[in-house]
Formats: structure tokens, C-alpha cells, sequence
């Protein structure tokens, strides 16, 4: 009766020891896949936008040929997004503005260093003056000199 229980002793031990590899194992035991891959995407620029320019009324003056200066203060704000650097501020007479036989060769007009502002705008001032030329400069008297203020 011995050799039968150790028999079946070893029976129950072989059972227990494959199910418990079998569980073990089972546990552990996992298969699976690795790879890569990639994906394309974009991002689109904006472009520059034109900045928005105003003069202020003249003051000083009157000119008057070789003697007067009128002043005309000037703001140039960037109306679109993001940061756009302001390059220069020039300044032009308008000679569509003149009186017949008043020649715009005769006058000037500096926009001077614009002052960049903290809010990203930029300001300064225009000085128009009116050179003495050995000319009659009568065609002038009364007259606007009108101004034109270009952001680059």
C-alpha cells in the first residue's frame, strides 16, 4: 500500500508542478509587435501687413521763403499680428497740392528717427520747411503744402 500512496503522492506532486508552470508562464508569457512610423503636417507664415499712418494738424509757421518751419506730429501703427519692424519713416512734399507755379523743389520735408512706442507703434514728428531760391516764390503765398508720410 506504500508504493500506491507514494505513487499517487508523486501523481498529485507532477499535477501541481504543471500547473503551476503552466500558470506561472502563463502569466508572464506575452507576445506582440513594435514598429514606428511618422506623420506630416504643416504650418502656414502670415504675411506682413501695411501699417496704418496718421499726421496731426501743422503748427508753427507761416513759411515763408528761407525763414519758417511747420511741424506736423505722426503715429504708424502695425495693424496686423505679430511683431513687424519698422524700417523707416520718409517724408515728401505733394505737389498736386500746390498752386499753379509753386514748385515743390522749393520746400522740404524731414520725418526725422521715428521713436518706437511700448505698445509697438511708432511716433515723431515732420518738419516742412520752404528754401529761398533766387525765384519769384509769389505763386506759393496762401498756399497748403501737402505732405506725404511713407512706412517702410
Amino acid at each position: 500500500m506504500k508504493a500506491k500512496m507514494f505513487n499517487t503522492k508523486r501523481k498529485i506532486a507532477a499535477a501541481g508542478l504543471t500547473a503551476a508552470i503552466i500558470l506561472g508562464t502563463g502569466g508572464v508569457a506575452a507576445a506582440y509587435f513594435t514598429s514606428t512610423g511618422s506623420g506630416n503636417g504643416s504650418a502656414t507664415v502670415g504675411t506682413a501687413s501695411p501699417w496704418s499712418v496718421s499726421v496731426d494738424a501743422a503748427t508753427g509757421g507761416p513759411l515763408l521763403p528761407g525763414s519758417g518751419t511747420e511741424t506736423m506730429g505722426y503715429s504708424i501703427s502695425h495693424i496686423g499680428g505679430g511683431v513687424q519692424k519698422l524700417n523707416s519713416a520718409t517724408a515728401s512734399i505733394n505737389a498736386a497740392t500746390l498752386p499753379a507755379g509753386c514748385d515743390a523743389a522749393w520746400f522740404t520735408a524731414d520725418a526725422g528717427t521715428p521713436t518706437a512706442n511700448s505698445d509697438g507703434s511708432y511716433s515723431g514728428t515732420v518738419t516742412v520747411t520752404m528754401s529761398n531760391v533766387d525765384a519769384d516764390q509769389g505763386a506759393c503765398q496762401g498756399g497748403n503744402v501737402g505732405v506725404v508720410l511713407d512706412a517702410a
